[in-house]
């Protein structure tokens, strides 16, 4: 759907990614540790998959923003980091090994650090356009969220685990379509 096609406000447009961002950060995060004990990671294994998020996050973020800044291209470079969550989401339940885990983990991280960026970004210079709370938008991704996860883990309760990489992949992928109804600004 193209922007133009679009009938939701600005803020709803807003809130919806941000619900469908952070529900699927809400659909994974609280678990995936869980799922790591359960593959046989060591608590020092888990600890090292915790610290990639940071590191990457310093590391890869600046780079991709400041590029897509440049090239004026934001949108197109969330959604270029949204579809890469999408994908490894879907092959998130590959890896057993730590090594495997770590790669994947890394990736993932590259992924994900910008897309917090760019989509900050973008949402709030829509939010001074429209006359709009840049918080109030933000707040949908929080209650998502929060909602998400405490629902989620009474669903893995009986179907395992295992259901987070699918389910968070499709979260992602409204995400993704979401963002493509976001304003470029000039």
């Amino acid at each position: 759907m193209h922007l133009k096609q679009s009938r939701l406000s600005p803020y709803a447009r807003g809130g919806f990614y941000f619900g469908a961002f952070f529900g699927a950060l809400g659909l994974y995060i609280p678990f995936l540790s869980l799922h790591f004990r359960e593959l046989g990671l060591t608590g020092g294994q888990i600890g090292w998959t915790a610290v990639v998020t940071p590191i990457v996050m310093a590391v890869v973020s600046l780079p991709v923003s400041t590029w897509a800044d440049k090239l004026q291209r934001r949108r197109l470079f969330l959604q270029i980091c949204l579809a890469g969550c999408v994908i490894l989401f879907w092959l998130g339940r590959l890896p057993t090994t730590f090594g495997g885990i770590l790669i994947w983990y890394v990736a993932f991280a590259s992924f994900n650090a910008p897309s917090i960026s760019l989509a900050n970004g973008l949402i709030a210079r829509m939010a001074v356009r429209h006359q709009l709370t840049f918080g109030g938008m933000r707040l949908w991704g929080s209650i998502i969220f929060s909602v998400l996860s405490v629902g989620f883990g009474f669903v893995i309760e009986t179907y395992g685990l295992l259901l987070m990489f699918p389910a968070a992949a499709v979260i992602f992928a409204v995400a993704w379509l979401m963002a493509g109804l976001l304003e470029e600004p000039p």
